[in-house]
């Protein structure tokens, strides 16, 4: 298996963390009359900011999701609060490893949480698509697991079921759908009976 390394530096975990959420969560939290912060990212796909609270006994922290007024204070001045936090998260995985199986297939070569969250870091996008081409295919069956696949019909048909199975298996799940990602990020959920998804505002897409 051919291996690619990402290079620079790791710092310390930043105490606030960008994650992906599905519609599915934010009904479910809204109706628990919480109100978090959130940007769009595709149909079906958001983007919160969270604190890290106490680690749990699986490799998921537990996330105490912020509200419109946290974020304002937290990131004061910033029209684009994901834009920092991303930046922050990016200096947690930068030196991750990844493995690439014969350019079809990439994941992270150890296991660490929140790997899906590297999809709203631009820097790993493009990393990511120099070795897959764009647009390349994602499966986040979970908060901390992460597939990305060519976008190729045969590779594509062999992975769906893999990622759904991972969801419904997953400790923290996010989604068993499967979601097609350019060069300014998450474009739409990847329909693998057809083609490529029309172009959809994406988080990282205001990244200068």
């Amino acid at each position: 298996m051919a291996r690619t390394r990402s290079t620079l530096l790791t710092t310390r975990r930043p105490a606030i963390v960008p994650l992906l959420q599905t519609d599915t969560w934010l009904r479910r939290v809204r109706a628990a009359s919480q109100d978090p912060w959130t940007s769009p990212v595709a149909d079906g796909l958001f983007a919160v900011l969270a604190r890290r609270a106490a680690k749990l006994a699986s490799s998921s922290p537990q996330f105490d999701c912020l509200s419109a007024a946290e974020v304002a204070g937290a990131f004061p001045h910033e029209p684009h609060p994901l834009l920092p936090a991303a930046r922050a998260f990016w200096t947690q995985i930068r030196t991750a490893s990844l493995d690439s199986h014969d350019g079809k297939v990439l994941r992270f070569r150890a296991r660490f949480p929140l790997q899906a969250s590297a999809l709203l870091v631009p820097q790993f996008i493009h990393i990511a698509g120099g070795i897959l081409g764009f647009p390349f295919v994602a499966g986040i069956p979970s908060h901390d697991s992460l597939a990305l696949f060519r976008d190729d019909p045969d590779v594509l048909r062999l992975a769906a079921p893999e990622i759904r199975q991972q969801f419904k298996s997953a400790e923290a799940p996010l989604t068993g759908r499967m979601w097609r990602v350019d060069s300014n990020g998450i474009r739409g959920e990847c329909d693998l009976g057809k083609g490529s998804a029309p172009p959809s505002r994406a988080a990282v897409a205001e990244c200068p």
